[in-house]
């Protein structure tokens, strides 16, 4: 076990670029070259699970708890709450875009162990809950337009595709949101109406004042929740705003 925590690190090396490249047109080359770049790693834990024998369920709480620890480690080398809030979504989306399925894909027992590590990373770090996840899983879920009305917001306030508001938006979302129990639903519900409703603002008359309303009133502060790291008061108000545009612009349009 000891041996293989020296190489658990290299798991979360280079998180900005693999987020970066959580698209549809790159996911699966960059999780090839996850897989590939933590061979070691991953052979590793295969093997110790594998060799445990009868101990089998005691090695595997013990592989879920060193990455936690290894997980836990980086975030105190964060010096600023904010820093780390960032860095927590950040280690959240590698584990369960990446590490868990390459866990998982690495034989019988990938499952079992994978639900060790949610459960054990649930436990660890309070409000920053996730789910088992394979790479056929998401892979086949990817939609190519993503964060239809905060993307047209941020437009609207003059800020780049890349800005920092919309970054965090996006890791919530795949990060957390995509993770509850309810979470891909409102997320699918999403995607269905929200091209539809910035068709609709835009040929509203008053966008300018639509968008600066969504802004102040929903993504901001979800935006603050977010980094104080109140992900459930986030989702809650994330929904609100879900519900008052489809009521809005989807049942009251022809009203």
């Amino acid at each position: 076990m000891e041996n293989l925590k020296k190489y658990l690190p290299a798991l979360y090396d280079d998180m900005q670029n693999y987020i970066r490249l959580f698209k549809q047109e790159s996911y699966q080359d960059t999780f090839e070259d996850y897989c590939n770049s933590n061979r070691e790693a991953l052979t590793r834990i295969r093997d110790l699970v594998t060799e445990a024998g009868p101990e089998k369920e005691e090695v595997m709480r013990q592989i879920a708890e060193a990455v936690c620890d290894c997980a836990s480690l980086l975030l105190e080398q964060e010096k600023g709450k904010r820093a780390r809030e960032s860095l927590q979504i950040n280690l959240n989306m590698v584990t369960v875009l990446y590490l868990i399925p390459a866990v998982r894909r690495g034989g019988t027992d990938g499952e079992e162990l994978t639900e060790m590590i949610c459960s054990a990373w649930n436990g660890r770090f309070r409000g920053n809950r996730i789910k088992p996840s394979d790479f056929q899983t998401i892979q086949g879920g990817f939609r190519s337009k993503l964060c239809y009305i905060t993307t047209a917001v941020c437009r609207n306030l003059h800020k780049p595709e890349s800005c920092y508001e919309l970054t965090v938006l996006k890791q919530y979302r795949d990060g957390y949101l995509a993770q509850t129990s309810d979470g891909p639903e409102l997320i699918r519900d999403y995607y269905d109406i929200a091209p539809t409703i910035v068709r609709r603002i835009e040929k509203s008359g008053d966008a300018d004042q639509v968008y600066r309303m969504i802004w102040g009133r929903y993504l901001q502060p979800c935006i603050k929740l977010i980094e104080s790291a109140k992900n459930e008061e986030c989702g809650r108000l994330y929904r609100e705003m879900v519900e008052k545009l489809r009521k809005q612009y989807m049942e009251e349009y022809y009203g």
